[in-house]
């Protein structure tokens, strides 16, 4: 076996070394920083795949008995596995996530000015002391692992490897293995990276070139009016939160107080923080959600594709409205690919994270920055989407350990008290970053709107943790808040307009005509507007009259079939 020979066994130790520490690593920074039962099992599952891996490709090359090809295939994974090591390591060091998508399609994307000032904005002595020290270590493995011999060692080691590989089979077969794995070694996860920012790079310039194709197309006979100066709102603000249900908010009834900044700021200022309580998503998956949310395409002309309708961002800017985006979201995901394009048609875009995995996110604070760093160059008018994590499962991943404040004990349910605590903690989290943005923008012309891209069923409806999707779509997965923050002085400036918000807080409304209503208030007029489609319309019957089909297939009529769904209230 491989493991007798001096030169297999001194790599083969070397680079289960090395990759424990990259999983280490990688597990600390990817998963919430809370080492419990998952955290473990998830690590000790990575460890196995990579003994086995590596085990079975030793085993292979061993055997081939070509000299040439053997030095040549260990040093070739040798040299690659510390330099990609080096690579994750400088990321984990400076941005806390590991090499990704995202990552490799900024490097491919960058010219080279920008590589040169990356360099030497990053590269400093205590990282480069760090890399020194774990190449020190390496080599000291490498030069002190010695091979077994024939014996008890060489029957453990075997043994050994005979039942991980039981375990990562079983795992596979019963698909009991962890939900949020990641490659368990750096050149495979290099590999993985590069792959897919190589296609996601190649479907985002497709997708663009058609968005782009058909905005030209679209300006070209397109009538619209500008925003007059008096109309014009200095601060329009759109934040999308994810995966918040209504119903398990403190401002919309839950018991559990969730929501104590924006509660408090309803009970003091009434006529400033404004809660409608009929509004629903059409879909019940980001994806699809915002792809009508944030376009003119609806559930009645769902015939064609999102992007060959005009979208929002464009829209407001020919309404004479500066479009920044700030998202805490991964960048490149199939699940909301929508959103990101059309949020690239911002004049400027801002991520707070430069992960392209949700679990890797950073907490939502840290939009608050890039907000302060918006607002210095006094845009005006500005037109600012912000686009949150919100309560994204894994729910105790959304928020900062002092934020666990619920816990199983606070819930009174019969089905899934932890998860509905965390969700809870995640809800309450929100509630801050909500807050503080609003302190942000209440001394100026502001309006800000928070919605959320769709529902969450917390054990809403039985004993199953739904979450949301199309197929099994219920009130929960559709439920959503929608909540105005009108400052002093948008009152005083836009009388008419928050009077029409004022009037429209109990009307039955769905997101899929968001676009009509945030131009109704933003006050332009473009083709493709629908004045009765907004909320905030003049005459309600549309939306009164209208009905509200749900899903893909806009199989469910929610006011018939899913508004009177019972649900555990506690």
């Amino acid at each position: 076996m491989f493991y007798y020979d001096s030169r297999f066994a001194k790599s083969f130790i070397l680079l289960f070394v090395l990759n424990s520490f990259f999983i280490t690593l990688a597990q600390i920074y990817n998963l919430p920083k809370l080492f419990d039962a998952y955290w473990f099992y998830s690590f000790f599952y990575r460890e196995s795949m990579l003994f086995c891996t590596y085990f079975l490709a030793f085993c292979l090359i061993y055997f081939i008995k070509i000299q040439w090809f053997q030095k040549l295939f260990l040093a070739c994974v040798i040299t690659l596995s510390v330099l990609f090591f080096l690579i994750n390591l400088f990321m984990l060091y400076h941005f806390e996530v590991t090499l990704n998508d995202y990552l490799v399609s900024v490097a491919l994307q960058s010219d080279p000015r920008e590589s040169k000032e990356f360099f030497i904005t990053y590269f400093d002595l205590k990282f480069c002391l760090l890399a020194f020290l774990f190449c020190v270590l390496f080599y000291l493995v490498y030069k002190y692992a010695r091979a077994l011999k024939q014996g008890r060692g060489s029957r453990v080691i075997l043994l050994v490897f005979v039942l991980l590989l039981l375990f990562v089979t079983a795992a596979h077969i019963f698909k009991f293995r962890p939900h949020y794995e990641r490659a368990s070694d750096v050149i495979y996860n290099t590999a993985v990276a590069v792959n897919g920012s190589l296609k996601k790079i190649l479907s985002s310039m497709k997708e663009y070139e058609k968005i782009s194709h058909d905005y030209d197309a679209f300006i070209k006979d397109l009538n619209y009016t500008q925003a007059s100066k008096e109309d014009q709102i200095q601060n329009l603000v759109l934040i999308i939160g994810e995966s918040a249900q209504r119903n398990l908010m403190q401002i919309y009834g839950y018991k559990l107080k969730n929501t104590p900044n924006l509660s408090k700021l309803k009970d003091e200022k009434p006529k400033n923080l404004l809660v409608f309580d009929d509004v629903i998503s059409s879909r019940a998956t980001t994806y699809e959600s915002l792809s009508q949310v944030l376009s003119f395409a609806n559930q009645e002309n769902s015939n064609k594709e999102w992007f060959e309708y005009l979208n929002l961002i464009d829209a407001m800017r020919l309404g004479g409205y500066k479009n920044i985006n700030i998202s805490n979201q991964e960048k490149f995901s199939i699940f909301d690919k929508a959103s990101t394009t059309i949020f690239g048609r911002s004049d400027e875009v801002h991520w707070a994270s430069l992960s392209s995995y949700f679990e890797n996110s950073k907490p939502d604070e840290k939009i608050l920055p890039l907000i302060d760093k918006v607002l210095a160059k006094q845009y005006k008018p500005l037109f600012l989407s912000v686009h949150i994590m919100g309560n994204h499962a894994i729910y105790y991943n959304r928020y900062p350990k002092e934020f666990a404040v619920f816990s199983e004990k606070d819930i009174q349910s019969k089905f899934g008290k932890k998860t509905r605590a965390e969700y809870a903690n995640a809800v309450l989290y929100t509630d801050l970053v909500l807050s503080e943005v609003i302190k942000k923008f209440q001394d100026t012309d502001s309006l800000i709107i928070y919605i959320s891209d769709h529902g969450e069923d917390v054990y809403d409806s039985g004993e199953e943790y739904q979450l949301h999707n199309d197929v099994k779509i219920n009130r929960f997965m559709v439920e959503v808040p929608f909540i105005i923050y009108a400052s002093d002085t948008f009152q005083a400036k836009h009388p008419k307009a928050y009077e029409k918000i004022i009037k429209a807080q109990n009307r039955p409304f769905m997101l899929d005509d968001l676009v009509h209503a945030i131009i109704d208030i933003a006050g332009f007029n473009i083709d493709g507007f629908e004045a009765k489609r907004s909320l905030f319309a003049d005459d309600p019957s549309f939306l009164e009259n209208r009905a509200r089909k749900v899903g893909k297939s806009a199989q469910k009529d929610y006011d018939k079939e899913l508004k009177n769904q019972l649900f555990n209230t506690k």
